[in-house]
């Protein structure tokens, strides 16, 4: 579905309002209409991702295995800020934490460098359940990938790995 936005494909006429950028009007479509019309354009499709880190210690049985995927975590979410396409963060349980500025990655990441793997209580499992139930689209999750290795999911489809 298009939205309106500051793309470069065309979506709409609509009246000039008081604060609408003179640039936008469309003078031949005013000219016609005798009122002053204005374009709007279609909003860029922008992709989002939501980064969760699963941290209990029946997944992560081996300590580097665990080490590698905090550092693989902590990697792919500074990336994905780089590129703006960083939405939430979550650890566990955790309702997703929005990522907007530099603060708030500093913070997930220093929230990622004191992180253990933990046993999964009744009450964990549940809150892990609507969690993840509740996740959009573009939810990046980690797995072990064999002995060593950690791999990066998109909605279950594999991404990369470390």
């Amino acid at each position: 579905m298009s939205r309106v936005g500051g793309g470069s494909d065309l979506l709409a006429l609509r009246r000039y309002e008081l604060g609408d950028s003179h640039r936008l009007i469309h003078w031949k479509a005013s000219a016609r209409t005798r009122r002053l019309l204005v374009r709007q354009f279609a909003a860029e499709n922008r992709e989002e991702y939501a980064v969760w880190v699963d941290t209990r210690d029946e997944r992560w049985v081996r300590a580097e295995q665990f080490e590698l995927m905090l550092s693989f975590a902590a990697t792919l979410a500074e990336d994905l800020f780089r590129g703006e396409k960083l939405a939430s963060v979550a650890i566990d349980a955790e309702p997703p934490q929005p990522v907007r500025r530099v603060r708030d990655l500093e913070a997930f990441l220093d929230r990622l460098a004191a992180v253990e793997p933990r046993a999964e209580t009744r009450e964990a499992k549940a809150a892990r359940g609507r969690a993840v139930a509740g996740a959009r689209r573009n939810l990046v999750t980690f797995a072990p990938e064999g002995p060593r290795g950690v791999e990066a999911l998109v909605d279950g489809r594999r991404l990369a790995a470390a």
